[in-house]
Order: C-alpha cells, then structure tokens, then sequence
C-alpha cells in the first residue's frame, strides 16, 4: 500500500512540473524548445522542402570549404521591435539594445571574457565568427533611424499562428535586407513572462512572408540580467544562422548535424564533466546547449555551419555592400579595417584606467615628425563615435583616459589606420 501512495505522489508531482515551470519567475530556458520549425513546416511544404535544400547546400558548402567570408566582417543590418515599457521590472531603451548587441558581437567574436577559460578538451575545437549586428540607420522608406521601433504591449510574438504571423507582416522591415528581433515580455501569450527566447533558421518561406524572426524576453537582454545568462540572445542568433541544439536527437544521428560537437543525451546535462551515452565529454560550454549559466564557445565545425548559411539565399542579401549602403550600416568600425602597424602600439592591452598611443615613426631626440596625426577617434562595435582626442604633434606617447568608458571592445582610428583595444 505504502508503495502505490509513493507511486501516485510521483506520478501527481510529474503533472504539476509545467504548472510550476510556467508559475516561476525564474530565467526558463529549458521548460521549452525554442525552435518551432514543425509548426513552419506544417504550413507550408514549401518551407519543408527548402529547409532540406538548405541541409544539401551546407554539406557541399563545408565539404567544398567554399567560403570567402572568413578573411572579412561580415555585417548584418539590424532593426529591434520593442513591445511595452515594463519588462518585469527591468526597462527597453536604446542603450540597453546597443548593450545587448554589442554583447552578442563579441560572443561571436570570441571576445567574451572567458573565452579562455574553457574546459581544456574544447581549447582547440573553438571557432570566431567574425560578424558584426549593427542597428540600422536608414529605414526601407530612406529617412534615417535608429533602428529601434517601439511599440505597445503586446503578447505571443513568438507564435506560429495566422494572426500573429498577419500582424508580424505588417510591422516587419524587409526580411532580406534587415534581420528583424522582436522584444516583448509574455513571448507565447501564455502568460509565462520567463521564457527567454524563440528564433528560426534561415528559411526562404518565412523571409518571402516576411515573419524570418527572433523573439526575446527583454528582462534577459544584457544590462538587465548577468553576462551569463543574457548570452542566451547569442544562442537565438546562432539558430538565425541555422545552428541546432547540441542536444537535438540525443545521441541519434545526425544530431545537429556538427562533427566537432559531441552527443548530449538530453539538455542542460552540465558545464563540464558529464558523460553522453557512448561515454564522450559533452561540450556543456556550447552556446547552443541549454546551460546558460556557463555560456563561452561555438566550435569550428558551427562556424563552418553559419557561414554555409551566410551565403544561403535568404541571408546573403543582407550583407551585401548595397544593402548595407541602403540601411546605413557600411561604416568602418570593424577588425577588418584594423591595421597592422609597426610603427603604433596601443598599451596595455587590455586596460582598465587609461591606454598609452605609443608611436615608434618618431625620433623624439631630433623632434622629427614622420606623421601628422591631428586627431584620435575611439568607437564601440556597433561603430558609433565614443570619445575624440586632440593629439600632440611629434612625440612619441599619447596618453588616453578610457576609465569612463564601458567594459567592451573599441576601436581607435588614428588617421587612416585603426587598432583595436579592450577596456576590462
């Protein structure tokens, strides 16, 4: 008798588990799967058949190494929804959006601060990706933007229904020319405001329709939630460049269809140290896994992944030169423009209180100047103008007060060369 009241304890405790993952205020990553491509699929057998073709071109593109794009940034036009103005206590503004991005470029970049401090078996299997979200500044009718819209509340933008789908077609910027996020609080109108995010992968029925998308619960943007945990924004961006879940399949193949990616049995299995099911070490560092308090790598074989759908039809027309002329975000602010200069160097680097412009084109005994440098610009990674320094003619070290600025990459443009250097 005493086993059967134990076996219905049980048994009631695993049907109230949905009820207390929907009740919690806590961050929910794992209490749902944040790729609904059945549901696309189930409309459309179009949608179907393209995500297959898409699958045929990756294998040929990463068999073939056919890719240009690893020797240059590459740039995606941006523009944010924001739906409400309370986000559970925490606030949407432009600030926090270029925060969040700015975050998210250098996860990619593997310019997040623990991107060294990964479990020693993945060291060598780490891979960049060398892309840059950037707000667009010209909206489709030409005026200038800011690349952040604001809305009124509203609930379930992360739905697959009719209605939402008609509505998001209203508001959204052209799917082939600006990647479209949308930030609200209650993402499946359920009233669960705890659920991080949803995205799609690249799929040309949804960009023709115009609902290619990524939804985000605004409380877990950067700057409202620890580094962690808001790099769950980096996780959705990478399903937008057609990443699957490390665990999708368990440890059936294909898996996610990645070669340097282990099997995972399940999700969230653990940072480091568990075992799969054929007895591997799971990445549990991966950002496409669900451990989100521990987030730090995307391996080489998905870079290899994302740039195969960089150059998929439904993503390539947004980095082309034009379009980033047409949505204003081709300005220079990038590792591509860096320069490699003997004659400057930027120290130190990192640094936290001040950075020292040390040129060695000058010979300060004979005072001769070599280069005329009039002024010094600093700027983010989202390319926007942080600091202007008035330099000193011939001489051999500039000193730059960067104590205010904010944790994060930046670039400095010293006449027509840029380095790059990193405020901790």
């Amino acid at each position: 008798m005493k086993t059967k009241i134990v076996t219905m304890l049980a048994y009631v405790a695993l049907l109230l588990v949905p009820y207390l993952l929907h009740g919690t205020d806590e961050p929910s990553l794992s209490a749902h799967d944040c790729v609904d491509m059945e549901s696309i699929y189930n409309m459309s057998e179009e949608a179907r058949a393209y995500s297959l073709q898409l699958e045929e071109f990756t294998a040929w593109h990463i068999k073939n190494n056919n890719s240009l794009l690893e020797s240059k940034t590459i740039i995606i036009p941006v523009v944010v929804h924001v739906f409400g103005t309370d986000f559970i206590g925490k606030i949407v503004n432009d600030d926090i959006i270029k925060l969040a991005l700015q975050k998210t470029n250098e996860d990619f970049k593997g310019l997040n601060d623990d991107f060294d401090d990964v479990d020693t078996l993945y060291l060598g299997r780490r891979g960049v990706l060398n892309i840059e979200f950037r707000l667009a500044r010209i909206a489709p009718d030409g005026e200038s933007t800011t690349g952040v819209l604001y809305y009124d509340d509203k609930a379930g933008l992360a739905k697959t229904d009719p209605a939402i789908h008609e509505f998001i077609e209203s508001i959204a910027w052209d799917n082939y020319k600006y990647m479209n996020v949308y930030i609200c609080s209650d993402l499946m109108d359920d009233g669960a405001t705890n659920n991080s995010g949803y995205a799609w992968y690249p799929n040309k029925y949804m960009s023709d329709l115009g609902i290619a998308r990524v939804v985000y619960n605004g409380r877990y943007l950067y700057g409202n939630i620890d580094k962690e945990f808001s790099s769950v924004l980096t996780h959705e961006f990478g399903h937008w460049l057609n990443l699957i879940h490390t665990f999708d399949g368990g440890c059936k193949a294909p898996n996610d269809h990645v070669d340097d990616t282990p099997s995972c049995d399940r999700a969230a299995m653990g940072c480091r140290g568990a075992l799969n099911c054929i007895g591997l070490f799971i990445n549990g560092e991966n950002y496409m896994d669900y451990n989100a308090s521990c987030y730090k790598m995307f391996t080489q074989g998905q870079v290899e992944r994302m740039l195969a759908a960089l150059e998929s039809e439904t993503r390539k027309p947004l980095w082309d030169i034009e379009n980033l002329a047409r949505t204003g975000t081709d300005y220079a602010s990038s590792v591509n423009d860096l320069t490699t200069s003997t004659d400057l160097g930027i120290f130190p680097n990192p640094a936290m209180e001040y950075i020292e412009i040390r040129s060695y084109s000058i010979n300060p005994t004979v005072n001769r100047r070599v280069d005329e440098i009039a002024e010094m610009k600093i700027f983010n990674t989202l390319g926007e103008s942080v600091m202007s320094v008035g330099t000193q003619r011939a001489v051999s070290l500039q000193k730059v007060e960067i104590s205010h600025l904010p944790p994060g990459v930046y670039y400095i443009r010293i006449g027509s060369r840029t380095l790059m250097f990193v405020k901790v």
